[in-house]
């Protein structure tokens, strides 16, 4: 499932490239898929059976919506900031507003260093995170889980590995800074604007005593209440159960959530 932010017109003004006309052209031409809801949206998976609609899960008022989007069909897909990125088994990647249905083309995905070799099309993009005001597209990339970058219109992307100290699990953008959290338990930034673009710089490590159980995944983002700078880290612990279905081994479960803090001001 993918999170779909729904933007008012002035935030999807600032998303789009697109003059103000050519957006209202945009949507009147989608068929319906028009702003649905203030509050975020579950796309569900795709049916193999319909390739022109996906289903989106309002939260809003718990119901199911259909929206014409068969540019997704059949394609890795993931969403920031209300865009979706999709990567098909031709390893083109492109940028997709599911509501305005502008598709904007981004470098294809075998242009990072030694993909063929060490990844395949299906699992080219693992996190995306589009930074409109600068066109810039961060993405978690390949089965090692490493950052890279591209900006529209750029013809490859660039990985940014310089300080890579394993698979990040989750990334984001706060302060003009991408933030990653790895599976070393260290928090590292890269300056979108500094003036090495490649170079990822290490600012804590979490406590690794409190790792004692297996990882299932982790999240990292940005609290600003005013007063201060954080970031929170979410690691959530997972489970593998058996089950007696013998097409499916093991299921994967959630168990529980540890909640970590970090100040960037005391930088503890």
């Amino acid at each position: 499932m993918d999170w779909l932010e729904k933007k008012d017109d002035e935030e999807s003004r600032e998303l789009s490239h697109l003059s103000k006309e050519n957006i209202r052209k945009s949507i009147l031409a989608a068929e319906g898929n028009g702003p649905l809801s203030r509050l975020p949206s579950l796309m569900l998976s795709e049916k193999k059976d319909d390739e022109e609609f996906r289903e989106l899960f309002l939260l809003s008022n718990k119901s199911i919506h259909k929206i014409r989007l068969p540019e997704v069909y059949g394609k890795l897909c993931m969403s920031s900031c209300g865009w979706l990125v999709t990567v098909g088994d031709d390893y083109a990647a492109h940028l997709i507003n599911p509501l305005s249905r502008e598709i904007i083309n981004l470098p294809n995905i075998d242009t990072f260093p030694r993909f063929l070799e060490t990844s395949e099309w299906d699992l080219g993009i693992r996190k995306m995170l589009f930074v409109a005001a600068s066109s810039l597209v961060v993405v978690l990339w390949g089965c090692s889980g490493k950052l890279g970058f591209c900006r529209i219109g750029d013809k490859k992307w660039t990985p940014v590995d310089k300080g890579w100290g394993g698979m990040i699990l989750d990334i984001t953008f706060y302060n003009g800074r991408v933030y990653s959290f790895d599976g070393n338990y260290h928090i590292r930034a890269w300056d979108v604007y500094g003036e090495n673009p490649t170079q990822i710089v290490n600012i804590a490590r979490l406590p690794k005593c409190v790792y004692d159980k297996y990882i299932g995944g982790a999240y990292i983002m940005g609290l600003d209440d005013g007063k201060r700078n954080r970031l929170l880290v979410v690691v959530r612990e997972g489970i593998h159960d058996d089950t007696e279905d013998e097409s499916c081994v093991e299921i994967y479960k959630t168990k529980s959530f540890q909640i970590f803090e970090y100040d960037l001001q005391t930088l503890n």
